[in-house]
């Protein structure tokens, strides 16, 4: 039987999809992580045809030992990690193996904050930014608001925006004592919008677009997102030729990508690379819309022999979800969701705080309580019926 490897995958309830999606292709998966006590919300246990080994999946060295020690390399066909820390040494290791890739260098450049902004500098979707490694490198750095973010890795970890000088110096002191380095931008204002593509063998299919609604500022906390969000021409046109010139200056080769943008009055501005589909439930919101298995095609990407031409998906629904969080820090003394489920629209709910769990409020994609998912014949009905089932859970929490 053919063997496919997964390294590690996302935590929320779309991370097992891309197993599930394996096994039905006839693949024998094998299931690389370091803690299998981050998936316990994910069922695996129940799956057959799979295989879990525990092992350190952050070293190069020890999942190529793994495959080896395990016999897997006769028959395997394909590597595939849909988790943002993992994609760069999943790509290295199927290049290891002669494997398709996505192409490690290209994965290299989008982890690294300060290499993206230095490789797209010169064009118009850039942002003024530049990377500090010490407050003093403050002094000439001119333009407020400000977002400051962690160099390394992608996501909304501890990115945050300063009003004013003070507030930049402070924030920067901190963040330099954790991270060394930090990236300071301007602050663009406009709507956030996220590009979704599959790459094979170096042609990219648009799969379409999404919006993303933030919460208030300092933090960058994702409360709701879209799919598929209808843009005018010239827009839509611009960031398809913006993707296409990123895509090709990476060298990116195969597997999904997400691209952020922010839609400023001078034209869409890049925001954020991921190697991999967008997060949270995006992936399951796509297969939903196209009534496909969009985890089918990445697989048919990194291991079909003969590989199926990508082709052009036409929508048959949009969705939205709405990403639930604790509105103040504290116990969580009651719930009632049971008008959640009866409200019309609602494909998908789930909550995972229980009585008794210590809430806070968010500062970033983490610390969620669950989602929300909705449907409706245009991204705005999706998205209104998202709020409106929000509107009938109760919690009551603990000062």
């Amino acid at each position: 039987m053919k063997t496919l490897v997964i390294i590690e995958t996302t935590t929320s309830g779309a991370g097992s999809k891309i197993i599930k999606s394996g096994i039905q292709h006839g693949y024998k998966v094998i299931f690389l992580c370091s803690n299998l006590d981050r998936y316990t919300n994910l069922g695996l246990e129940q799956l057959s045809n799979f295989e879990i080994i525990i092992t350190d999946t952050s070293s190069f060295e020890q999942i190529i030992s793994t495959i080896n020690i395990k016999n897997l390399k006769e028959n395997l066909s394909g590597i595939i990690s849909l988790s943002d820390s993992y994609v760069e040494i999943a790509s290295k290791v199927a290049e290891y193996f002669n494997l398709t890739s996505s192409n490690s260098e290209s994965l290299e450049i989008i982890r690294d904050k300060g290499k993206v902004r230095e490789l797209f500098r010169d064009y118009e979707f850039s942002v003024k930014n530049k990377v500090i490694y010490d407050v003093k490198d403050l002094e000439e750095w001119k333009t407020f608001p400000a977002v400051s973010k962690s160099v390394s890795g992608t996501g909304s970890i501890d990115v945050k925006v300063s009003l004013y000088k003070d507030d930049l110096y402070k924030e920067t002191k901190k963040m330099l004592v954790k991270y060394g380095e930090l990236l300071i931008e301007k602050y663009e204002t406009g709507n956030l919008i996220s590009h979704e593509l599959l790459v094979q063998d170096g042609k990219v299919l648009s799969l379409g677009f999404t919006n993303r609604i933030l919460g208030q500022i300092p933090y960058f906390v994702e409360v709701s997102y879209s799919f598929p969000y209808s843009l005018d021409f010239q827009e839509k046109q611009k960031m398809e030729q913006y993707s296409d010139i990123i895509i090709s200056l990476l060298g990116y080769r195969n597997g999904a990508l997400h691209i952020e943008y922010i839609l400023t009055e001078n034209g869409p501005k890049l925001i954020e690379i991921n190697g991999r589909l967008g997060g949270g439930m995006l992936g399951p919101m796509i297969s939903k819309s196209f009534e496909i298995d969009i985890y089918d095609y990445i697989i048919n990407i990194f291991c079909s022999e003969e590989k199926a031409e990508l082709e052009h998906f036409v929508p048959k629904k949009a969705y939205s979800t709405t990403v639930i969080y604790s509105q103040k820090e504290g116990e969580l003394l009651y719930k009632d969701d049971s008008l959640v489920h009866t409200y019309p629209n609602i494909e998908e709910f789930y909550f995972n705080a229980k009585i008794g769990d210590y809430l806070k409020e968010p500062t970033n994609f983490r610390g969620d309580l669950g989602y929300i998912m909705s449907f409706g014949k245009d991204t705005e009905e999706a998205y209104l019926k998202g709020q409106s089932a929000l509107s009938t859970l109760i919690m009551r929490i603990k000062d």
